[in-house]
């Protein structure tokens, strides 16, 4: 159920779903990727330092969240 619901969350943020591997979800924007992995419930993040805050803010709209840096 957890999986269902996120996976519906990243993909209205516009994420891609890779087809290698269903926890991982990547975005182009202007020829930069942004990574994003999830891990049981925590995201990893990488990418431009202005997508990554870009995120943070789109999903602290849907989740409670910790950054841890």
């Amino acid at each position: 159920m957890w999986y269902k619901f996120i996976d519906g969350c990243f993909q209205r943020i516009i994420f891609v779903k890779s087809e290698v591997d269903n926890n991982l979800y990547y975005l182009v924007v202007w020829g930069n990727v942004f990574i994003l992995v999830l891990y049981v419930d925590e995201f990893f993040l990488t990418g431009s330092l202005g997508l990554i805050k870009e995120c943070k803010r789109e999903l602290a709209v849907e989740f409670k969240m910790k950054d841890l840096g």
